[in-house]
C-alpha cells in the first residue's frame, strides 16, 4: 500500500506525464501512439512518456518537453498563473526540469511558456482524467504483486 506522501508523488508524476501525453496529442501525434508510465519503486515514483512516431515541427517539441513541469506546477502551485513569472522560474532552475524534458523543450523562450501554459490550461479536465487513470492503473499493479 502506499504512503500518503507516495500517493502524492505518483499523483504528480502522472500529472507531468498527462501533461505531456495530452500536449503531443494536439500537436498531432494521435492518441494510440502516446505511451505514459508511472513507476512505483523502491527509491521514489518516477514516470515516463513515449511517442511511437517522431515529432519534428520545433514548435511542438518546445511544449511537449515543457507540458510535464508545467502541468505539475499547475497542480502544486496553482497561484503561478503568469508565464512570464515561470519562465523566469524555469530559466533560472528554481523549478528544475529533467534532462530528458529539456532536451526535448529545446532552446525555449516566453513565448514557448506562454503558449504551452494555455494549451495545458485547455487540456487541463482531460489531463486531471489520463493522471486519475495512471494512479489507479499503477495502484492496481502494485497490489496484484503484493
Amino acid at each position: 500500500m502506499l504512503t500518503e506522501r507516495q500517493r502524492d508523488d505518483l499523483v504528480s508524476v502522472a500529472i507531468h506525464e498527462g501533461s505531456h501525453g495530452w500536449i503531443a496529442f494536439a500537436s498531432g501525434v494521435p492518441r494510440d501512439a502516446i505511451i505514459l508510465y508511472a513507476y512505483c519503486r523502491p527509491d521514489g515514483i518516477s514516470g515516463k512518456y513515449r511517442l511511437k512516431v517522431r515529432v519534428t515541427d520545433p514548435v511542438s517539441r518546445t511544449q511537449i518537453g515543457l507540458a510535464g513541469k508545467i502541468g505539475q506546477v499547475l497542480h502544486h502551485r496553482p497561484d503561478i498563473i503568469d508565464g512570464d513569472r515561470l519562465f523566469d522560474m524555469l530559466a533560472s532552475g528554481q523549478i528544475p526540469m529533467t534532462e530528458s524534458d529539456l532536451t526535448m523543450a529545446g532552446d525555449f523562450d516566453v513565448d514557448d511558456v506562454r503558449q504551452t501554459v494555455a494549451l495545458v490550461r485547455r487540456f487541463w479536465p482531460r489531463i486531471e482524467r489520463t493522471a486519475d487513470m495512471l494512479v489507479q492503473h499503477t495502484v492496481n499493479r502494485l497490489a496484484a504483486t503484493a
